[in-house]
């Protein structure tokens, strides 16, 4: 009896050591986990922040009363990560807008990559001439040469093949179509929209836009997350990543993804810029959008300026130093 008495204290003890054990474990490996976690939520907070930092310091080295706006976003969320000026202000996109009309019209099937576009240096489009910004003309080239030339006269003749009614129902697709502004569906209002030209969009609806040319096909709703709303200097007000919806399939998005790493001048940053008519006060508004495109990209940045016809450049310049030096710190690493 006493041996049996003896055999269940054992037994008892054992068990009791066992369950301390698993106990310990558990509770060691949930604070482990918990420290892991908390350290790669404050890592990834600090190397978003990085953006808007980058961006201040580059503010800090133009005139200040030239920048309209600048904002970036992850491709992928749809996520703000930096911001400054009026990112709700409209401005006419011009020449940028020529890869939406590029991915309109690959969308539709009303072209091919490899549709052959004779570019004279102008179109006669209903008794009124349109002229590509390269007056002598780019000459016999595809419509993926057209996207790599911002050839105006390409972007042009896409828009016609794609149709009043299907550009306009894409322009409202990809959150583009704010106010008809009393916009008459006719091919020269056509024509001019093509080439960003007769309307006007936000830097907002321009990152989301081409984001989605980017990520496959995906338009998010734009978003500032809490970690990073005391961060970022512009006020959204939607914190939570929402994919809206599908706007174009992953062949048209490889295929302008493949456009624009065909135009970097570097293997790390493709983009394209607009110009607008002058305004009032005798300068331009100028504009310019940029991925990375050395691996997949990842941001798109986007920066509206109103300077002298001198400075026109001055705003890919801005943009390129800010995105260079973003990939330079790697911010995005984390992801």
């Amino acid at each position: 009896m006493l041996i049996k008495r003896n055999k269940i204290f054992i037994w008892c003890s054992i068990s009791i050591a066992i369950i301390s054990a698993v106990i310990g474990f558990t509770y060691a490996t949930s604070i482990t986990n918990a420290d892991t976690e908390s350290s790669i939520i404050n890592y990834d907070l600090e190397s978003k922040s990085k953006y808007q930092a980058i961006v201040d310091n580059e503010v800090e080295l133009i005139p200040k009363d030239s920048i309209e706006s600048i904002l970036f976003m992850d491709i992928n969320t749809g996520e703000i990560l930096a911001g400054y000026g009026d990112v709700y202000k409209e401005f006419e996109p011009g020449s940028i807008f020529k890869i939406l009309t590029f991915a309109m019209s690959l969308k539709e099937n009303s072209v091919k990559p490899k549709d052959m576009y004779d570019c004279k240096g102008r179109l006669n489009v209903d008794g009124k001439i349109f002229y590509c910004w390269n007056f002598k003309g780019h000459g016999k080239q595809t419509l993926l040469q057209g996207i790599e030339s911002k050839c105006n006269i390409a972007a042009i003749e896409a828009a016609l093949k794609i149709g009043k009614e299907k550009f306009y129902e894409n322009l409202e697709l990809f959150g583009l179509r704010n106010h008809d502004s009393g916009i008459e569906l006719n091919n020269l209002n056509l024509a001019a929209a093509s080439i960003g030209k007769g309307f006007t969009i936000t830097p907002l609806q321009t990152a989301s836009s081409i984001s989605a040319l980017l990520n496959e096909g995906t338009l998010y709703k734009p978003f500032v997350d809490e970690s990073l709303k005391n961060i970022v200097k512009i006020k959204i007000n939607n914190n939570k990543q929402l994919a809206l919806k599908q706007v174009a399939s992953k062949d048209v998005t490889n295929a302008i993804v493949s456009a624009l790493k065909d135009i970097s001048i570097d293997g790390k940053i493709s983009g394209i810029g607009g110009v607008s008519d002058m305004t009032s006060d005798k300068k331009y508004i100028t504009s310019y959008v940029a991925t990375n495109i050395e691996d997949d990209p990842k941001i798109v940045g986007v920066i509206v300026m109103n300077v002298e016809f001198k400075d026109k450049d001055l705003a890919e310049e801005t943009m390129r130093n800010i995105m260079l030096k973003c990939l330079e710190d790697n911010p995005n690493d984390s992801n």
